[in-house]
């Protein structure tokens, strides 16, 4: 009596732990992506509601008429104390976060005398 596994059992198993592996990677890739992306949905809705608090107190400095804008940068808004810029960092590189958020005016018939903030990304 042979004791021992053929080569066909041991490449069987060493096929089948591949296929384990390669599926176990592309569901921890894929929660990893998942996470980066809502990390950066969180902090743009950060940046977006310290830009809605900026223009509260700014108001002056804000236009008046329909579909004019004012862009307010994150460091504008860091400078002036609505923004802690040192925790905001890029989650695809890790490295600083910037940009611009766009506030527009809009008076019109289904939105009256509202402001809406949009994140716009930059190269530092």
């Amino acid at each position: 009596m042979r004791k021992g596994f053929t080569l066909i059992e041991l490449l069987a198993v060493i096929v089948l732990l591949g296929v384990i592996v390669t599926i176990i990677t592309s569901t921890v890739l894929s929660t990893v992506n998942k996470s980066k992306e809502s990390l950066s949905d969180t902090q743009i809705s950060t940046i977006e509601k310290a830009a809605s608090k900026w223009v509260t107190i700014n108001a002056d400095k804000m236009p008046s008429e329909n579909g004019k804008y004012i862009d307010v940068s994150v460091d504008t808004l860091s400078a002036d104390g609505f923004l802690d810029a040192s925790d905001l960092k890029n989650p695809t590189n890790g490295g600083k976060l910037c940009g611009y958020v766009r506030v527009t005016y809009i008076n019109n018939e289904t939105y009256k005398n509202q402001y809406e903030y949009k994140f716009h990304e930059k190269n530092c």
